[in-house]
């Protein structure tokens, strides 16, 4: 796939631009991010970030939500916005054609929202109805209360509060965001499809390229303090499956390591590998096994979650610390870095397939400050991950940080 190069640019307001050319693929997708999450949310204003990610498609100054959604629609295409802990995101898909049309409707979307505060209180209504929804699901419990356990003082610690959540929210704080983060500085957008790069690059510039500089995003973000104890809590809840986290906080992942943490990943969580063969194909103890892993510049999170009956949790706790202390201590073999190296390769390859994974990544790369590879250079890197490697990384990671344990019962 080396004949399909991605350029990137950056405008002298500082947006970047990432584009990589599809001739042929028939489609188109747009990813504009916003860097500045809910990491920057003040406490008081703790869902900012989601709020005015949902408020760009609420209408601009000249076309209201429904004619914005209409002239999406009309031409095949999707238009989507949410918020992360890093950024807040536009995400525009659709046939190879349609790109001029849905590229200027983005681009208005986000140069040009209404912001108004009639919209502001029908959104702070549906996120408030969204946080309540989502606490019917025991997952959603458990890491709320891991949070707190595992990042005590820190900004990922926090949660909301239900009872609280955006009440007496005002339409300011919106504004004073939208003003803040949407700059050049903090601007990345990422195309690709079977669209022209050079007619691209000038839709960008004409766009934004009389944005203001700004300040850009605060990187890499204040690392986690290492836990020195063992912290233990429970989220009480009545629930026919008790759900299990054994987890640390991290100083996210180096670039250079970050292949070997795929593939511990896959050895440690994958479908029939160690941890899921264990607990349960051979125990028949839980549905799903997971490794957990948040990688951001300065910050993460790394564990193992599961749900399995009530009275095998310390048993599963158990084994679970075991396999994290023998991967830190001996290689795996390699017939599961091979195993776990060909699931990673088909994975990838077939993601690449779609544009809109393509801008996803492509985007996602700038805003934690790596570059933008091709599907070529990924598979390179993980091509010469050694066994070594992975176990040196485990190493690492078990020697930064006291593990901490989490469940939901």
């Amino acid at each position: 796939m080396t004949f399909e190069p991605i350029s990137v640019a950056i405008l002298p307001n500082g947006t970047t631009l990432v584009s990589q050319p599809r001739p042929g693929c028939g489609t188109f997708a747009i990813v504009a991010a916003v860097a500045g999450g809910s990491f920057e949310d003040a406490d008081e204003h703790l869902g900012l970030t989601v709020v005015l990610a949902e408020m760009l498609l609420r209408g601009t100054a000249t076309r209201t939500a429904a004619e914005q959604a209409r002239l999406v629609e009309r031409t095949g295409s999707s238009l989507e916005a949410n918020g992360s802990i890093a950024d807040i995101e536009l995400h525009a898909n659709g046939p190879a054609e349609a790109f001029g049309e849905v590229f200027g409707l983005l681009a208005d979307a986000l140069l040009h929202p209404r912001l108004d505060p009639d919209d502001l209180k029908k959104e702070i209504f549906l996120e408030q109805q969204s946080l309540r929804t989502s606490l019917d699901n025991p997952s959603t419990e458990l890491m709320r209360a891991a949070r707190p356990v595992l990042f005590p003082g820190h900004r990922l610690g926090r949660v909301p509060d239900p009872t609280t959540y955006l009440k007496g929210f005002g339409i300011e704080p919106v504004r004073e965001a939208w003003a803040k983060r949407f700059v050049g500085r903090r601007l990345v957008i990422a195309i690709a499809g079977e669209v022209d790069g050079a007619g691209a690059r000038r839709r960008v510039i004409e766009a934004f390229g009389d944005l203001p500089e700004g300040v850009a995003a605060l990187r890499p973000f204040p690392s986690p303090k290492p836990l020195e104890t063992e912290p233990r809590t429970r989220a009480r809840r009545r629930t026919s499956q008790p759900e299990l986290l054994v987890a640390m906080p991290t100083r996210g992942v180096l670039e250079e390591d970050e292949p070997a943490m795929e593939l511990l990943s896959q050895v440690l969580g994958g479908f029939q590998e160690r941890l899921s063969s264990e607990i349960r194909e051979k125990r028949g103890w839980a549905y799903w096994v997971s490794v957990m892993e948040w990688d951001f510049p300065g910050m993460g999170l790394f564990g193992v979650g599961t749900a399995v009956p009530k009275n095998r949790l310390e048993e599963t706790e158990a084994i679970i610390r075991a396999e994290l202390a023998r991967i830190a201590g001996v290689p795996p073999s390699a017939e599961e870095v091979e195993r776990a190296r060909r699931f990673l390769l088909t994975e990838l390859a077939r993601n690449w397939q779609q544009s809109a994974t393509r801008a996803s990544y492509f985007a996602s790369a700038i805003i934690h400050s790596s570059p933008a590879r091709t599907y070529d250079e990924q598979a390179a890197r993980l091509a010469v991950v050694t066994p070594g490697q992975i176990r040196d990384l485990a190493a690492r990671l078990m020697h930064s940080s006291r593990l901490g344990v989490i469940t939901v019962h």
